[in-house]
């Protein structure tokens, strides 16, 4: 959800430029508050969470109740070892055999379709460690 809000605001992706330490505080959070709602989204956010523990809970004590007597379901494990390596398979892309990668999603011939196919965790952990690998480069070039 993050991600999307940052491309759809930004027209960026989330990266790991996000989590590095703000210079100057205060304006980064008076310019959140003024642009977005966060005191009506954190409402909205706490409401619908405890309607959906209310609503689980009323159907789930309707459910146990009329099950109390019946078997229970039966697990079967092919099916699910059968989903894990079909899952596990589109890991590394489809019909290839290599893994996929972040500088494959920028072969596409749009900007915007480009940024859409990136995996929003892999890109992040991604630009995460490039940017660490450049602070080891700048240190190692900077001998203080």
């Amino acid at each position: 959800g993050a991600d999307f809000a940052q491309f759809s605001y930004a027209k960026h992706r989330l990266d790991a430029q996000a989590v590095l330490p703000f210079k100057e505080h205060r304006n980064r959070f008076v310019l959140i508050w003024k642009t977005y709602p966060v005191l009506w989204i954190s409402f909205a956010l706490l409401g619908s969470v405890l309607m959906v523990l209310w609503m689980f809970r009323w159907q789930h004590g309707g459910i146990e109740d009329k099950n109390a007597n019946t078997h229970k379901f039966t697990f079967r494990r092919r099916w699910y070892a059968l989903g894990l390596l079909v899952l596990g398979w589109f890991m590394y892309g489809f019909f290839t055999a290599k893994p996929l990668n972040i500088y494959r999603a920028f072969t596409l011939n749009n900007t915007f379709k480009s940024n859409l196919a990136l995996n929003p965790l892999q890109n992040f952990f991604t630009t995460l460690r490039i940017l660490r690998q450049e602070e080891e480069l700048k240190k190692q070039s900077n001998p203080d």
